[in-house]
This record gives structure tokens, sequence and C-alpha cells, in this order.
């Protein structure tokens, strides 16, 4: 439905010279990106006031959609199975947080994702093909985002809130486990368009 709904908006705009007949499956795509994230934020809230997690899914989301943003990582192709991974990617971080109370797994956890991330990032999708000038501005980017949640997370620390740093935890390691299995995802993508035999 969301596909058929952003083709057809595509087919709008070209029709009224808007936007070029090349730029159409990219266009319907990032409708469908918006569309969905859309839906995703009000899903978000009302698992927050369900589960009484509204701040906590809020201040993961903080952290996490920055760094998803610019070290990419594995997508879904459906876009309801995208909508639902999302779901249970962010309450699967806000819970892990819960349940994390040493300082020192903190520290392991955050110092082998961001290493990961650092490693393998940014990972593209083929949707959304990234050059190579954008590849060195996206490490950039995210080398930035390290320091300034590490800067945040020790200021928030020394206050005595906890918690705000275990979700800044929890979302590098959950962007990290995405990045892990995007690059499996386009290793095997790769190896069936050259080999189409593969199964």
């Amino acid at each position: 439905m969301i596909e058929s709904l952003s083709y057809k908006a595509s087919d709008f705009f070209i029709r009224n010279n808007k936007i070029k007949l090349e730029d159409r499956d990219a266009f319907a795509y990032g409708l469908r990106r918006l569309i969905l994230n859309g839906f995703m934020l009000i899903t978000f809230s009302i698992l927050g006031i369900i589960t009484n997690r509204f701040i906590e899914i809020y201040i993961f989301l903080l952290f996490f959609i920055p760094l998803r943003k610019y070290a990419g990582g594995f997508h879904c192709n459906n876009p309801l199975t995208c909508y639902i991974s999302s779901c249970l990617c962010v309450m699967s971080g806000v819970y892990m947080a819960k349940y994390i109370n040493s300082i020192f797994i903190l520290f392991i956890l955050a110092t082998i994702s961001m290493i990961c991330i650092l490693l393998l990032s940014p990972v593209q999708d083929k949707h959304k093909k990234i050059s190579q000038n954008e590849q060195k501005a996206y490490k950039r980017v995210i080398k930035r985002l390290f320091i300034i949640n590490t800067i945040i997370c020790i200021m928030i620390y020394n206050y005595g809130l906890f918690l705000p740093v275990k979700l800044c935890v929890s979302g590098i390691f959950i962007e990290s486990l995405l990045v892990i299995f995007g690059v499996f995802k386009n290793l095997c993508d790769n190896k069936t368009i050259n080999n189409p035999d593969f199964n």
C-alpha cells in the first residue's frame, strides 16, 4: 500500500515537471521512508505510553537516529518488515538499558560496538548508494558523534544520571549489530548477483 502510494505520488510530480523520470525510484523510496518514519514515531509514542517508557524511548532515539543515519546498516526490503523490525530494535534497546547496571560492562560494550562501527561503516544499501567522498564524510561525522556522545555521557554520569548513559550505549550496540547484519546482507546480495544460481 505504501509502495503503491509512493509511486503514484512520484508519477504525479513527474507529470507536473517537479521531478525527472529518472528520479522516480529514488523519490518513491524517500517518500516511503518519510511515511514509514512518521508511522514509527507514532508507534513509539504509543508503545512508550503503554509500557511507561515514553521518555526512555525518545532518549534512546536521540542517540540512535543520528548514528543510524550516517553509519547505515541492515535495511529490510519490505516496508512492513522494516516497520516491525524498527520497533523491535528500539524496544530491545530500551529494555536492554534497563537491565545493565555495571559501568564496566557498559564501557566494554560501548568500546567494542564503537570499534565495530568505525571499522565497518558506513554501510550502504541498494536503495541508497554512497560515493567514496560521502563515505569519507560520513566516517568523519560518525567519529564526531562518538566524541559528542562520550562527552555528554561523562557529563550526565557525573551528575548522577545513569539511565541516559545506558540508553546511549544500548543505541550504539544496536547500531553495531545493524551494521554487521548490513555488511553480511550486502555480501549475500553481491554473491547472488554474481552467481544467479546461488541459493
